[in-house]
């Protein structure tokens, strides 16, 4: 019976520690929800019209442009760093362009 109950210890102490990380992980999250909608806003502006041009006019489209103006109106958006392809894909996806010898840059989703 002490051995279960040093166990149940260990546990609900560990328990006790994730709880500290999720409450911090979820306020995190609440503060990228609120930023949601500026973030897809430039995304979709990517999507939509960056595809012919080449990398320094994306960049300069993206964060010299869209994204000033977003945060110009006052759209909720991030403001530091921002990186579009933290919406657009995963490490995973990126790991496997590099693998079959893709650009693996931010510009190049």
């Amino acid at each position: 019976m002490a051995k279960r109950l040093g166990a149940a210890q260990k546990l609900i102490t560990g328990l006790g520690r994730e709880k500290v990380r999720w409450t911090e992980d979820r306020i995190s999250l609440l503060a990228k929800v609120d930023m949601l909608v500026g973030d897809c806003l430039i995304c979709s502006s990517f999507l939509s019209y960056s595809g012919p041009f080449d990398f320094s006019f994306r960049k300069k489209m993206v964060y010299d442009t869209w994204r000033l103006d977003v945060l110009e109106k006052g759209i909720p958006a991030t403001t530091e760093a921002f990186r579009i392809e933290d919406l657009l894909t995963s490490p995973v996806e990126i790991s496997e362009w590099a693998s079959q010898y893709l650009p693996t840059d931010e510009l190049s989703v």
